[in-house]
């Protein structure tokens, strides 16, 4: 049955967050009703337990709640919703903690502590909760003010970010300057729409840190770099991290090597750190494209890191591919990456 949820996204940047989230929920077959929206906070209506496992693997999304109501950020009305709220219909007990904040400064009148007590007191049930339980409550109530409004649900999943750093590209034995952090190769990942099972192909995949994000959520990986030594290093930092792979190639991206793959994933050379053998990208990208798409199924998707200028959506139209999304990430002055999604119609 569809509830009301509410997604808290990082925040990192003005797009992805969001766009990822409904890109899992769209992979893993979650049907989903978007209701609204903030760069903080998406709002959807699906089915809580589908939903929040889903979310499980995104990047950019910090946690999920089953909304148990939203209002204005004032606090009179938000101590007139809590007392609306029935804790036996939630089908929930044990120890339980409530706990408030503010998201990106907003609400800096309320003190979120006292708040979390007075809502706290409106919804205590002693029958179904033993006690509370401020470390580690069996229960967590959350309550968030972005914006003019406030947000409170029963919290189903947090993604910690520890997950990303054990893989950040300096804990790895192979280490490029070129090579993406491990937050923006998994949303890459997500973008494709992958799911575990499927065969995900870095034509271009330098040490392996996007195969290592698609290997972490069950895909099974290919790589292929036209420098042996990062193949060598690819080789070395999926071994580091005990994971298998179908093959890494030493070819030429525009040479086919592989007959069928699911998805591709793939940040193309580019900028002083990237060597493209004096060949500019959009050429690197007709030549991967003129072959590989032959590979992919009808309605399946590439998702593709460029440098900013590079006329994706020019190529996409000429090999009729359809463009699904474009992001712009800012990396520093000189760089700023383009996130593009393809799907084969």
């Amino acid at each position: 049955m569809k509830q009301t949820l509410f997604a808290l996204l990082s925040g990192e940047h003005p797009t992805l967050p969001q766009a990822e989230a409904l890109a899992v929920l769209e992979a893993e077959r979650v049907g989903y009703q978007r209701l609204s929206s903030t760069r903080r906070i998406l709002r959807v209506a699906a089915d809580p337990r589908a939903a929040a496992s889903a979310l499980a693997r995104c990047a950019l999304t910090r946690l999920c709640c089953l909304e148990l109501f939203n209002c204005e950020a004032n606090v009179d009305a938000i101590l007139r919703r809590a007392k609306e709220v029935s804790v036996r219909e939630l089908g929930v007990g044990g120890s339980v903690a409530v706990r408030v904040r503010r998201i990106e400064g907003f609400a800096k009148e309320v003190e979120p502590l006292s708040l979390a007590r007075e809502i706290a007191d409106s919804i205590w049930d002693g029958e179904v909760f033993t006690r509370v339980d401020l470390e580690k409550p069996d229960v967590l109530l959350l309550g968030l003010f972005h914006q003019d409004k406030f947000f409170f649900g029963l919290l189903l999943r947090e993604n910690p970010p520890s997950e990303f750093s054990k893989r950040r590209p300096s804990a790895r034995p192979a280490f490029h300057p070129s090579t993406m952090v491990p937050k923006l190769a998994r949303c890459m990942v997500n973008l494709s729409r992958a799911v575990a099972g499927e065969l995900v192909l870095d034509p271009f995949c330098g040490v392996g840190g996007i195969l290592l994000e698609a290997a972490s959520i069950g895909c099974r990986v290919i790589g292929g770099d036209v420098m042996p030594q990062m193949v060598r290093g690819a080789l070395e930092n999926l071994r580091h991290f005990g994971v298998k792979f179908e093959g890494l190639v030493v070819a030429d991206a525009r040479t086919p090597y592989v007959e069928r793959v699911d998805r591709v994933v793939s940040d193309l050379p580019y900028g002083r750190a990237a060597t493209t053998r004096g060949e500019e990208t959009e050429e690197l990208l007709r030549g991967f494209l003129s072959w590989s798409l032959d590979c992919i199924e009808r309605g399946k998707c590439l998702s593709l890191a460029t440098h900013q200028g590079v006329d994706v959506e020019g190529i996409a139209q000429e090999f009729g591919v359809e463009l699904l999304e474009r992001h712009e990430v800012y990396v520093h002055r000189s760089l700023t990456r383009v996130f593009s999604v393809l799907r084969r119609p």
